[in-house]
């Protein structure tokens, strides 16, 4: 293995000793780095869940809010009927 061009003006630079020394940094920054692309890629497909999940409770809650107000609608016109006087006929 030859030394690069610049490295012969490095004080103690020694190409076999250097040149594992980078060799791990750089597997350990391929792992870090592949580990956080697994936590994103985690984190993203927890995010469509939550997506989907937020789009079934809200139509759920439409759903309820429309029940509550036609509820509402019926005791209102239930309490006019009987606060109406009987017409006999």
């Amino acid at each position: 293995m030859t030394a690069p061009a610049g490295a012969a003006q490095i004080p103690d630079f020694d190409p076999a000793e250097d040149g594992v020394y980078e060799r791990e940094t750089i597997a350990s920054m391929r792992d870090q780095l592949r580990s956080g692309l697994s936590r994103l890629e985690l984190r993203e497909e927890e995010l469509a869940r939550l997506r989907e999940r937020d789009a079934h409770l809200e139509a759920e809650l439409k759903t309820t809010d429309w029940h509550l107000t036609n509820a509402l609608k019926d005791k209102v016109a239930l309490q006019e009927r009987l606060e109406r006087p009987l017409r006999r006929g």
